[in-house]
């Protein structure tokens, strides 16, 4: 064999890449055969799993589109127009049946708008007598006479009618005969069974099946070359995405295009008759079935709908890639196995023969040579080999100077390390967010300057301290969570607050993350986070749709029950005036008035709450208004024995208000106080100029917006420190409020009172933040209320 060495003069370094190189295909060509065949069984399942998907989205929008119909139809049979058209049959009256069939025929024709997709609406009665008939005839809906009606009992419509739950409805595949030669249309009919009092009718809504075959297809289906098909119980195709789409031409040529002739008799046999959801492979296809249509009343009618996909669609890409690739990876893995053979040999043998010249010199003769001629790296290696005995002592030496090298170099970077720290420090210290480190006995092995400004205690002061000492967090079981950290070495999240020095709420959010080393927790670093922010505008946001939904209700009670209520006070007022009424009649008639004036006062509430009327502005001194509303109850409250004391300071100056809704205002909060009371009591009521020592701040309902819907503008009533305000309050010493009530006191229709309307507090606090002010309240059970007003002086 000839010396390769001398015909091709490689180096080590290329003999080793050679070698290397072509051994390392033979795990990549096993990687890539193995890839291949599970990414064929991969595509496989992936095939049927979107087959399932596009199958189970069309079935659920045909589902969705007989519910909307069903949720329609519902809605029709429910009005006052509908109710009068079935009275009126109840009457057996014909001039009323038409007047009210008739009247009738507006709404038929709204709730068909946009829905052209009815062939024919009717209504049968319990004898089974068409009373209507609404047939879209050139793709308009009209109104058949009576003589072109049905008198002819029929008992399908009755049969199944019968079977469902009052007032639903139920979807059967049927077929309509259609033009002079009785040809035979499928189609669905919609039975809704209606049912009212002593009455038992049907409303039958015909469709063609051409015109909910929308409803199935997709626009971006999964498998893009999937088939779709409708079929029914004798296999003929109702539709066929790839064939022809009519129903006539489906119809004409159903022997010859039919599930049977595509699929066989057995596969067509197993499609129609096994049960829903079913995946089958056939042979070329994939195929999936769900059923339609399906019903309890023994038909034999119910529909299949079929999705299919012939395999080779999927894996056409793949088979031909594959077979290259198999080609390639046996090519490339004979010529790796030749080469790691020829470049193993030529650095083996130099290698062996230098491991035994080694070997020599260990034992320390260093009179020997190796004679190597390889024209490469073990050459070279092999000379160093040879002056090696002489330069041992040399490089004793080297090896010390090294050494000292070495020495400064790590102290060099120790320094730069602590360097690093520091600076990392400096960046952790002017982030907006706290860091602790703990170690495992939950002491505080450093923190962040934010930790500072959050707790209020130095770094030098909490390092070594007990995190739980430390740390008072309000709403706080971090004990239990740092436990749970240590055992499921997992990351948690805690939420707290703090009460700041000025008073104010801070809330915090506490990230704790587990450090690890070797899997095993070393020690718990946990990030702070101030959200207080965040947490108001949450709550502004839900306090806001609190009151959209409260004004939106304040609207309808208003607008439905106002005109009805004037209607029967007047008709009560007119029979209590009548001539010749008992005594027990005329009181009855003043009961009843009573409580129609209840109700009118509560609508106006409404009113006001919904469309709260424009301020009246002028300068007024709120001690006259405070007294005049202290007026209305001061008799009341005696023969209650409550006892009123009013700390009113004087000169105090104007300030420019309503001055009859701030009187409401304070005729309300009395008369809260005085409810707030079982037998005697006292309440305390007093008025200051005041600075603000601190910003306070309330979410306020400004407007309601009637656009067709209800929506309500929320803004912030902001009073900043430094701010001259009023301060008004009102203090008894009742029973109290139940803190996990108080902070919706002043949410519309929200009352703990069994006679109260919930509207009271809500229109305070209305009239309150129009004026730019807050208000404010404090409460203990049993001990009793203050309530507190802040209005600004301007």
């Amino acid at each position: 064999m000839h010396d390769i060495n001398k015909i091709f003069k490689l180096r080590i370094k290329s003999k080793m890449l050679i070698a290397f190189i072509a051994l390392s295909l033979i795990p990549v060509i096993i990687v890539g055969i193995v890839g291949i065949v599970s990414n064929v069984n991969s595509l496989r399942q992936i095939a049927i799993k979107n087959l399932r998907y596009d199958l189970a989205e069309r079935q659920q929008n045909l589902d969705l589109f007989f519910n909307s119909i069903e949720e329609n139809v519902n809605s029709l049979v429910s009005s006052v127009t509908f109710d009068r058209f079935i009275n009126a049959i109840k009457s057996n009256n014909q001039v009323n049946i038409n007047q009210t069939t008739a009247d009738l025929l507006p709404e038929i024709l709204n709730f068909t708008r946009n829905r052209d997709f009815f062939y024919q609406i009717k209504f049968i009665d319990n004898n089974g007598d068409e009373q209507f008939l609404v047939q879209n005839i050139d793709s308009t809906y009209q109104l058949l006479e009576r003589n072109e009606l049905n008198k002819s009992p029929t008992g399908f419509y009755s049969y199944i009618a019968k079977r469902i739950a009052p007032n639903t409805a139920t979807f059967i595949p049927i077929e309509l005969k259609k033009g002079i030669g009785n040809e035979l249309i499928p189609a669905i009919s919609c039975i809704f069974n209606v049912s009212k009092p002593d009455f038992f009718g049907i409303l039958v809504l015909q469709i063609y099946a051409k015109n909910f075959i929308k409803f199935i297809e997709r626009e971006n289906p999964r498998i893009q070359d999937a088939k779709l098909m409708l079929v029914n119980n004798e296999g003929y195709y109702i539709y066929h995405s790839s064939k022809k789409n009519e129903w006539n031409q489906l119809s004409a040529s159903k022997l010859t295009l039919n599930l049977r002739t595509d699929f066989g008799n057995r596969n067509a046999d197993k499609i129609l008759s096994d049960s829903d959801n079913v995946i089958y492979d056939f042979g070329d296809q994939i195929v999936a079935q769900t059923k339609v249509f399906t019903s309890d009343f023994s038909l034999d009618n119910e529909n299949t709908l079929i999705l299919s996909v012939k395999k080779d669609d999927i894996f056409k890409t793949v088979n031909y890639y594959k077979l290259i690739i198999y080609i390639l990876f046996v090519f490339f893995l004979l010529v790796a196995l030749l080469l790691a053979l020829l470049a193993t040999q030529q650095f083996i043998k130099p290698i062996r023969l230098l491991i035994g010249e080694a070997r020599i010199i260990a034992s320390g003769n260093y009179d020997v040579r190796v004679k190597i001629d390889t024209k490469d790296e073990i050459e070279e290696l092999a000379n160093q080999f040879n002056i090696m005995a002489s330069s041992l002592q040399q490089r004793e030496i080297l090896i010390n100077q090294h050494k000292d090298l070495l020495e400064q170099k790590v102290k060099d970077r120790t320094e730069d390390l602590e360097n690093e720290k520091n600076k990392l420090k400096t960046i952790f210290d002017n982030v907006p967010i706290g860091f602790i480190l703990l170690d495992m006995e939950n002491k505080i092995i450093s923190a962040s300057f934010e930790i500072e400004r959050i707790l209020g205690k130095q770094i030098e002061e909490i390092a070594g301290k007990d995190y739980f000492e430390i740390t008072k967090w309000e709403n706080d079981d971090k004990k239990e969570l740092i436990e749970k950290i240590k055992l499921t070495k997992e990351t948690f999240t805690d939420y707290t607050s703090i009460i700041n020095k000025d008073g104010s709420k801070q809330f915090l959010e506490h990230i704790l993350i587990p450090i690890k080393n070797n899997n095993k927790i070393e020690s718990i670093l946990e990030i702070t986070i101030d959200i207080t922010e965040r947490k108001r505008l949450q709550d502004l946001l839900i306090h806001s749709e609190r009151l959209a939904a409260s004004g939106e209700l304040a609207a309808v009670i208003a607008h439905e029950i106002r005109n009805s209520l004037t209607s029967v006070r007047m008709i009560l007022q007119l029979l209590s005036r009548k001539e010749g009424n008992l005594k027990s009649d005329v009181d009855s008639f003043h009961v009843a008035l009573d409580s129609v004036y209840r109700m009118e006062r509560v609508v106006n509430d409404l009113l006001q709450l919904a469309r709260p009327s424009k301020l009246e502005r002028k300068y007024e001194n709120i001690n006259n208004v405070l007294e005049s509303g202290v007026e209305h109850y001061i008799s009341h409250m005696q023969q209650l024995n409550i006892e009123t004391e009013m700390n009113l300071e004087n000169d105090l100056p104007k300030i420019l208000i309503d001055k009859n809704r701030i009187k409401e205002v304070f005729i309300n909060l009395i008369l809260n106080a005085i409810q707030a009371f079982n037998g005697s009591g006292k309440i305390i009521i007093s008025t200051k100029f005041i600075i603000l020592d601190k910003t306070i701040r309330e979410m306020s309902k400004v407007k309601i917006v009637d656009s067709g819907y209800h929506q309500v503008d929320i803004e912030e009533i902001l009073l900043k420190k430094g701010s001259k305000v009023i301060e008004l309050k009102i203090r008894d010493t009742g029973q109290g409020i139940n803190s996990n009530i108080i902070g919706r006191i002043f949410d519309p229709f929200f009352t703990t009172k069994v006679k109260g309307t919930g509207l009271g507090l809500s229109l305070v606090k209305d009239a309150i933040n129009k004026h730019g002010g807050i208000i404010q309240v404090q409460s203990k059970v049993q001990k009793g209320s203050i309530f507190t007003i802040f209005l600004p002086v301007k």
